[in-house]
């Protein structure tokens, strides 16, 4: 940028002396070929190389002035296609953004879905667990209770034979006293 405003001056500088020198000596040359006196001659000179001067610097302003606006026009444009561009940019950040959010909004229900799902069966192991060990307990007690009644069937019966030995035992002991005593009697007689 430095360069390019050293180079436009150095421009400048370069075209405006020789115009401003070819206008004066074009002023004298014409003034002194009509034989003009010399006083008008140098007011003419002086009047013509000012106005030449100062078209040029109207002319080299009214360009700078030209590509100043056009300049500025570019500028602004510039920053409404970048204000624009950021503005894209963001609604799709946003955009973006609002996808990743319902992505992980349905991650989380599946995650909270799968830890349900999880937490369902481990419900249902477990109601299940506790259903077969209630199973069991009923099996085990019903299995005492069944060798239980076997057992005081068992007594019983063995009672029974007891009672039923023991009559049988009374009643031989007796028979065998009854004869005991039909011997001895028998003897006894004799």
């Amino acid at each position: 940028m430095r360069l390019l405003l050293i180079a436009g001056t150095v421009a400048y500088l370069a075209l405006a002396f020789p115009v401003a020198g070819g206008v004066l000596w074009l002023t004298l040359w014409a003034y002194t070929a009509d034989g003009e006196p010399l006083a008008d001659t140098v007011s003419a000179a002086v009047l013509n190389t000012t106005a030449a001067t100062l078209v040029w610097v109207a002319f080299f302003g009214g360009l700078d002035m030209f590509f100043t606006i056009w300049q500025m026009m570019q500028n602004r444009e510039d920053a409404a296609r970048r204000d624009k561009e950021r503005e894209e940019e963001r609604k799709a950040r946003a955009a973006r953004d609002k996808v990743w959010e319902q992505e992980r909004q349905a991650r989380a229900q599946e995650l909270e879905e799968q830890r349900k799902f999880q937490q369902d069966i481990i419900s249902q192991l477990a109601a299940e667990r506790e259903e077969s060990r209630r199973q069991r307990e009923d099996d085990r007690r019903e299995r005492e209770q069944f060798f239980a009644t076997l057992l005081q069937a068992e007594r019983e019966r063995a009672l029974a034979e007891k009672e039923r030995t023991d009559v049988l035992m009374t009643r031989i002991l007796d028979l065998a006293e009854r004869l005991e005593n039909r011997g001895n009697g028998a003897h006894n007689e004799q």
